[in-house]
């Protein structure tokens, strides 16, 4: 049965809004996906290239508004005088994109003009270029809608489906809700980080590769959430994240609360770390199990940030988390990465020397750290027991660095490939600086293997 769809999007001048929900009504008999690495765009927006689109119905409001006529009449003559440089005929154009960027720029310096006048023909066109700006911003909500929507209807052709309001984060995005016979499951899907944001203040960026391909490593090392990647083009990019509850109990660092903090912390629980000397705090440290997982698994981030080159990871608790498991042999908390930043491709992106002392120093893309636990963790102990433990999380849990790159890499390749508005020539340059990436993430891999002497 078809889905439902009810739009109900509310947009403020402020850029907040309340996401449309979607309707299903067939229940299948388990959560798993149909096609694991992803559906066709392209088949998906197959039936939809006849309709009046969305962004069509703005571009003609933008038709209508958006003339000499109508902005003189506003504003008056001389005000109009110093609109200099407008490309009239774009602006006001139907046939024109909604969101390009003449027409961004001049609602911008429109909302600006009129704010500072004070006659009430100025503040009746303020009212309908804020309006204006609400609709723009609502048809990127409905887009990512609307693709969410036919990748999930695919993935789970017989759930209910519902799209529910995202809280956190400036991105654009949404909570779904799959329900079937007893089960359910929820993604939450945002735009990439370079994507359209709630406010609507800015364009929307071309992809960085290597923010897809990040999120795709850690899935694969199973220190991230299982995701998915969809969309429209290299700019409307869209990323699904697995709830990480689904596997367990997950608890974001910054919310561990009382009734669960030794289950995490161990025998670090009630330790004033910057008093005791470190003879005694490794004593403790080694007389208790759970304690030496929360070192393994913060050092297990650490080294996440320094290879891949992330930055708000370290110091953000609401970042990362431990997720326990009522089903699993064992009762151990296992590190979960929900999300980051990339530092800015302006910076080096390969590790060097320097980067290596950082590490021995434990320095690095952050300056003040989450607590007194991470601190002595990642700086303040004996840079003997770190660099061994490093070099056993080397041989273990990152053992598979180099051989899970392939299928991430073929993960991101997949997602580009059937982006439903991308040219051939778009599609190489991205397959280009993606395949980059990859190999320097591999070089900083073996960089630091060799510096812990585990390459001859």
């Amino acid at each position: 049965m078809m889905l439902k769809l009810r739009y109900g999007l509310l947009v403020t001048v402020l850029g907040h809004f309340l996401v449309p929900k979607v309707i299903g009504s067939e229940i299948v008999e388990d959560c798993e996906p149909s096609t694991p690495l992803g559906v066709n765009s392209q088949e998906m927006l197959k039936d939809k290239t006849t309709k009046i689109t969305p962004g069509k119905k703005v571009a003609k409001i933008q038709a209508d508004m958006l003339t000499p006529n109508r902005v003189k009449e506003a504003l008056g003559n001389d005000v109009f005088a110093k609109l200099d440089g407008i490309l009239w005929d774009d602006v006001s154009s139907p046939d024109t994109d909604f969101e390009s960027p003449n027409k961004r720029a001049l609602v911008r310096k429109l909302r600006t003009l009129c704010a500072k006048s004070s006659t009430a023909k100025s503040q009746t066109y303020l009212g309908e270029v804020l309006k204006l700006r609400e609709e723009m911003l609502r048809v990127h909500a409905e887009r990512l809608i609307e693709h969410s929507k036919d990748y999930f209807q695919q993935l789970f052709p017989k759930a209910t489906i519902s799209f529910h309001e995202k809280l956190n984060g400036d991105q654009l995005g949404t909570k779904v809700l799959i329900e079937q016979k007893g089960r359910s499951v929820t993604y939450y899907v945002k735009t990439h980080s370079g994507g359209i944001k709630k406010s609507g203040s800015s364009a929307a960026e071309t992809v960085n590769p290597k923010e897809l391909l990040t999120y795709a490593l850690l899935e694969a090392l199973h220190f991230g959430p299982g995701v998915h990647f969809f969309g429209r083009d290299k700019q409307h990019l869209y990323i699904a994240t697995k709830d990480i509850n689904t596997d367990g109990q997950f608890t974001e660092y910054s919310l561990v609360k009382q009734d669960n903090v030794k289950a995490v912390f161990g025998a670090l629980t009630d330790v004033d770390l910057k008093q005791l000397n470190p003879e005694v705090v490794e004593s403790m440290i080694a007389q208790d199990i759970v304690a030496q997982n929360f070192i393994r698994m913060m050092s297990v981030l650490d080294l996440f940030a320094r290879l891949i080159r992330l930055t708000d990871l370290q110091t953000n608790g609401g970042n990362f988390g431990f997720v326990q498991f009522s089903d699993h042999e064992s009762f151990l908390s296992l590190l979960k990465i929900i999300d980051f930043r990339l530092v800015a491709e302006k910076y080096f992106q390969r590790v060097h020397q320097g980067d290596w002392d950082l590490f021995l120093s434990g320095e690095g893309f952050f300056e003040d750290n989450l607590d007194e636990r991470v601190e002595y963790i990642l700086q303040k102990r004996d840079v003997a027991l770190r660099t061994k433990l490093a070099t056993d999380i080397f041989q273990h849990e990152l053992a598979e660095w180099t051989n899970v790159m392939s299928a991430a890499i073929e993960k991101v390749k997949n997602a580009i490939e059937l982006l439903s508005e991308v040219s051939e020539k778009d599609k190489a340059d991205l397959f280009r600086k993606l395949d980059d990436d990859a190999k320097i993430l591999i070089e900083n891999f073996n960089f630091f293997h060799r510096e812990l002497g585990l390459t001859g």
